[in-house]
């Protein structure tokens, strides 16, 4: 009988993309990205977000990455049902927004963050936000 590794695995996910490679490849592949836009070079974030406010919440997330153009990709691996799930992705977002302002800096200026989310029970998610 053979068994197979399942990828869903929190700590196999990291493990697979950790490799930069095999992420960079990643990215370009979900995004379909053309050449001349492909990422090319890329660098792991911490994937601990800090609160900008004494009482804020701290995030952690499965994996940041920033490319070359200074776009900001945030990977999230979601093998259970959480309802509140995107509502969490789109506060990690809003927080990699915030990050990237510091004085002088115009909203202008703010660089692409794309979120990708590898979602194992997306129905109920589906249902629940789409209809």
């Amino acid at each position: 009988m053979q068994r197979y590794l399942d990828p869903t695995n929190d700590s196999l996910f990291k493990k697979i993309f950790r490799d930069l490679e095999r992420l960079k490849e990643f990215i370009n592949a979900v995004l379909e990205l053309p050449e001349g836009f492909r990422i090319k070079e890329i660098e792991f974030i911490p994937v601990e977000q800090v609160p900008i406010i004494d009482k804020g919440k701290k995030s952690i997330f499965d994996l940041k990455v920033k490319d070359e153009a200074g776009s900001w990709y945030i990977i999230e691996m979601q093998k259970r049902n959480e309802s509140d799930y995107l509502k969490r992705v789109q506060y990690y977002s809003a927080h990699s927004y915030v990050q990237q302002l510091t004085k002088g800096i115009k909203h202008k200026d703010l660089l692409p963050v794309i979120v990708i989310s590898l979602i194992k029970r997306l129905k109920c998610l589906m249902t629940k936000y789409l209809v």
